[in-house]
């Protein structure tokens, strides 16, 4: 047996994720697209019913309380449409995240991805993905709040240092835990045990792994500020509140669509070159059956 091939460098990775993506784009924008349009419905409904029109503006004083524009806004109306927003965008992220990578899945190892079996899937272990989400969420609050409370008490340079040095824990946490969802969704472990399996397979693999991320957050972060463009020209020609929160609904609906199967894309190459390579196992020839990794990862048969 021949020695096991060394990990994929981050322009490989990048290479890979966006090979991965685009070789299966028409099944992951219609599994997209079926979360994301309902998501976009209720959650402009929610918006335009719960917040404020003014948080749409730009042609407010600065110099006002920036407060008063919720004087006449029902707080507790207000407090139930973020709780709603938070909620439901939680569940949608579950569904799509789970289905496209279950897509993701069968891809890799050759086979034709089915929007249907991959949602079954998905709904089955939406309350792990839930879960394991608020868990994320939570630990990146904790370990938030304690630096800034300091922070806020020294002083305005301290909030901007604090604003530049809370992205070094936060990284290093968000690219140890990048492998957590498709553990969950391949080795059907969630929640804590996910993380720490997380970190087990990043371990000596960090920073590989953190210019990957950089490489495709760059590319993503150009296209989206090239699709926000319409939506800041609402914004600043007067075209009203609810224009610019449809405009906002739009190009948010087209973001979710695009570029949430393209981030799973690049957690589903980060996760299956670790288990290759911790695993040992040397890969089928690629182009022989999807990227070669059927060996490590035995996707069962779709129903």
């Amino acid at each position: 047996m021949e020695a096991p091939r060394t990990p994929l460098g981050p322009a490989e990775l990048f290479t890979r994720t966006f090979a991965l993506w685009w070789s299966n784009f028409g099944a992951l924008t219609k599994t997209a697209l079926i979360v994301a349009f309902p998501l976009s419905v209720v959650s402009f409904a929610i918006i335009a019913l719960a917040f404020p029109s003014e948080l749409f503006r730009v042609d407010l004083d600065p110099s006002a309380d920036p407060y008063a524009m919720y004087e006449n806004v029902d707080l507790v109306l207000l407090g139930l449409g973020y709780l709603l927003l938070v909620l439901i965008g939680a569940l949608a992220m579950a569904l799509l995240l789970g289905g496209v990578l279950q897509q993701l899945g069968d891809a890799t190892v050759g086979r034709a991805p089915q929007t249907g079996s991959a949602f079954r899937l998905a709904w089955a272990k939406s309350g792990s993905f839930v879960v394991t989400y608020l868990l994320l969420v939570a630990a990146f609050i904790a370990i938030s709040i304690p630096l800034l409370i300091p922070a806020l008490w020294l002083g305005v340079g301290w909030i901007t240092a604090y604003s530049l040095l809370i992205w070094i824990p936060l990284a290093w946490l968000a690219i140890g835990w990048i492998a957590a969802f498709p553990i969950l969704a391949f080795e059907g472990t969630g929640g804590w045990a996910a993380l720490s399996r997380s970190f087990e397979l990043v371990r000596g693999r960090w920073w590989a792994t953190f210019g990957a991320v950089l490489l495709v957050s760059l590319v993503l972060g150009v296209a989206a500020i090239v699709l926000y463009i319409p939506y800041v020209v609402v914004l600043f020609t007067g075209g009203g509140a609810m224009t610019a929160m449809a405009a906002s609904a739009v190009i948010g609906f087209v973001v979710t669509v695009l570029f949430y199967p393209a981030l799973a894309s690049l957690i589903a190459s980060v996760y299956f070159d670790l288990r290759l390579r911790k695993r040992g196992v040397v890969p089928t020839p690629e182009g022989e059956t999807g990227f070669g990794w059927e060996q490590i990862y035995a996707v069962p048969e779709r129903t």
